[in-house]
């Protein structure tokens, strides 16, 4: 229904009615892509505030540094200067932290307001706690400012930014300082409880603690286990402080290469940002040189334990990396406002322009769909005044054409459809009476050859019928046969091919059989060498227990002599580690040895067994070969014998499908031909009828005389 109305409507209705939705889709259009462009601008502007979230925390996280590096009241006032620098940012900005989201990050509750909270506790409590209280409670509030961090990183999209520069920036401010911040503290705060002395040597510590004196020399067994407790201890420090060394040396690498990422993927957005491409890099190297030097004197201290290392200067050094960090910090967090500013300009340009075009773009598509409907309508009402004279019968009229559009060639194409009609109708009303006459004298003809045809196709059909009964006997002989020499070739075929293949597989199980005692021969060889070898071992495991106990013996001896034996001392703990690694060393090779003999007399056991199956396996294959040979004969000699009937039924049948299908088409020319007739008759008897009446109604028009 509603299809109907619209087509009934004017051509200049319809033509609005198309504007109208071109107009709809434009403004959903607008609509979809400012919208998408609104939503950029949210997004960009969330990353924004949660960058400005971010410098507070991290300056609260900086002053909980200094209050582990110095603590005192100016370093407790500068956490309290950054906690009221969160609490104005937490004001300005809008970002969705409410205590349900909170409490979902972690079962322990945190929030801005709560970090106040902790702190303001924490100060109270500052001069009665001991030193391991006040780190650990520094520690907690340092790691819920950082699940803190992260969150506003989440929650802003930070980690999930759309541009490479920014991401890059992000990783460095977001995750790389903050978590080496928190590193670093912790890692102070364990060397200032482990309060690592200057290492001189393992007596000298062990007689502070228990005084040997002349008169009661302490246990062998009880100096032993005092020094494997020192060296434990030792090791357990050298290995923190590798690990410390570890972490920073890939922090600077992270640090580096993030940076250098960002300033080569700078090119691709929205310009280049001069704080990124000149300001960051001096500053990242100024932070990787500090970073260098802290690690630079923990390498000094591990790879010597007699190294003093300097409680002040250590400070110093992480002070100094701390700062570094602080300053790189805040021109990232600068760099990345300017970046997220410079995206809101660009959407919100994109989106301006945007509006513009599509504005501007619409008026001219009104303007001219307006030109376009005058210029059809005019022309149209030309077309319609033509077709009503050739309505009433008057073919005289002739059209001006001034252009060649669409509305153009219909004009012509009326003008030379008059011209045509003036022809035809001219022709139509000198012609009628002509064919009026041949038509009657067509009829009488068309009915005699009728007759004739219907006889003949009767004779015919009987023909057709007995050739058909025919040919279709031929064809299924020649189609068995066909059936019976194809299967005799493909057998042939399949067997030759079958007694190649047991020819080859013959062949490969004999090599098989010659590789297989060539390698059960190599496997005894190797038995050979392994019970060699568990001789050898046996001697090293002897040799290293006579060491023990010269060792130990020395030891003893050192003992004894007193301060001139302290010396040969480590000497002898030395020779007495090296000779344990060495008796653990050689239980490990003779457990191997052993495990070796076991698989390699199991593999020349299975060898043996796999020789004989290879051998019982070639003479079956040999047997099954001269079968397949004698198949191979007979089906050969029957061969022949069927290709000769196959070729004599296919001639066979061959020639009556062509006599079948010469009277098939003989009957199909005689059927059609009768059918014409018919149809003949019909239709000049139709043609008089018709000229009469086109007769009648060609005097109706008006034509132009000749």
């Amino acid at each position: 229904m509603a299809k109907g109305r619209i087509w009934s409507l004017k051509f200049s209705h319809k033509l609005w009615f198309s504007n109208l939705l071109f107009t709809g889709i434009v403004v959903l259009l607008m609509t979809l892509a400012l919208g998408g462009i609104h939503e950029d601008v949210s997004k960009a502007r969330k990353e924004l505030d949660g960058v400005r979230w971010l410098n507070p925390l991290y300056h609260f996280s900086f002053a909980l540094s200094q209050n582990i590096l110095q603590p005192g009241k100016q370093t407790q006032a500068a956490v309290e200067q950054a906690l009221e620098s969160l609490s104005t940012q937490m004001q300005v900005t809008h970002l969705a932290l409410d205590e349900a989201q909170l409490k979902a990050v972690d079962k322990a509750y945190f929030a801005p307001s709560q970090l106040q909270a902790q702190w303001k506790n924490l100060k109270t409590g500052f001069s009665t706690m001991d030193s391991n209280s006040r780190h650990q409670a520094l520690d907690n509030l340092m790691s819920q400012t950082l699940k803190l961090m992260r969150y506003i990183g989440n929650v802003s999209h930070l980690v999930i930014d759309p541009d490479m520069d920014s991401y890059y920036l992000m990783d460095i401010n977001l995750m790389r300082l903050p978590e080496k911040q928190y590193q670093l503290a912790n890692w102070l705060m364990w060397y200032q409880q482990e309060n690592v002395q200057p290492a001189t040597s393992i007596e000298q510590k062990t007689e502070e603690k228990e005084p040997v004196t002349q008169t009661k020399p302490v246990e062998p067994e009880k100096q032993a286990e005092l020094v494997k407790s020192k060296l434990t201890e030792i090791w357990k420090k050298r290995l923190q402080i590798h690990t410390q060394i570890d972490y920073l040396q890939r922090l600077n690498k992270q640090i580096q290469q993030a940076l250098m990422t960002a300033q080569a993927e700078d090119v691709g957005f929205y310009g280049l940002n001069n704080l990124l491409q000149t300001q960051l890099q001096p500053l990242q190297k100024k932070h990787q040189q500090r970073v260098n030097a802290l690690i630079s004197s923990l390498q000094t201290f591990s790879d010597d334990v007699s190294t003093t290392l300097d409680t002040k200067v250590l400070i110093e050094q992480t002070q100094a990396v701390l700062n570094a960090g602080l300053q790189l910090e805040k021109s990232v967090n600068t760099t990345l406002i300017e970046l997220l500013e410079s995206r809101i300009s660009h959407y919100q340009t994109k989106g301006f322009w945007f509006i513009v075009i599509s504005i501007v773009l619409w008026l001219f598509a009104i303007g001219l769909t307006f030109m376009i409907q005058r210029s059809i309508q005019y022309r149209l009402s030309q077309v319609v005044q033509l077709t009503r004279q050739i309505a009433d019968g008057d073919l005289t009229h002739k059209l001006k054409v001034y252009n060649r559009d669409e509305v153009g060639v219909v004009l012509i194409s009326m003008q030379a459809m008059l011209n045509n009609l003036n022809v035809l109708i001219g022709e139509m009303q000198r012609s009628g009476i002509k064919v009026s006459s041949s038509s009657t004298q067509l009829a009488a003809t068309t009915k005699q050859h009728e007759s004739v045809m219907s006889s003949q196709l009767d004779s015919t059909r009987r023909i057709l019928k007995s050739v058909a009964d025919i040919a279709d006997l031929s064809n299924q002989l020649a189609g068995t046969m066909q059936q019976v020499a194809k299967t005799s070739q493909e057998t042939a075929g399949f067997a030759g091919d079958g007694q190649e293949d047991l020819a080859r597989m013959e062949t490969a199980m004999r090599q098989m059989e010659t590789a297989s005692r060539s390698i059960s021969d190599k496997l005894g060889a190797i038995n050979d060498k392994a019970k060699s070898i568990t001789g050898v071992v046996t001697t090293i495991t002897k040799v290293a227990d006579q060491t023990n106990l010269l060792s130990l013996n020395a030891a003893i001896e050192a003992e004894k002599a007193g301060e001139y034996g302290r010396g040969f001392t480590v000497v002898a703990r030395e020779i007495r580690r090296l000779a344990d690694q060495t008796a653990v060393a050689t239980l490990d090779i003779d457990r191997m040895v052993k495990e070796m003999q076991n698989a390699v007399s199991a593999g020349v056991m299975e060898m043996d067994k796999f020789i004989a199956d290879v051998r019982h396996s070639v003479g079956d294959v040999g047997k099954l070969s001269t079968q397949l040979g004698q198949i191979i004969d007979q089906v050969q000699t029957l061969s022949p014998s069927f290709e000769n009937v196959n070729i004599a039924m296919r001639n066979q049948s061959h020639h009556t499908q062509q006599i079948k299908s010469s009277v098939s088409t003989l009957k199909d020319e005689m059927q059609q031909t009768v059918e014409v007739l018919n149809e003949s008759y019909a239709a000049i008897k139709q043609l008089n009828d018709a000229s009469t009446a086109l007769q009648n109604e060609a005097l109706k028009f008006k034509v132009v005389d000749d």
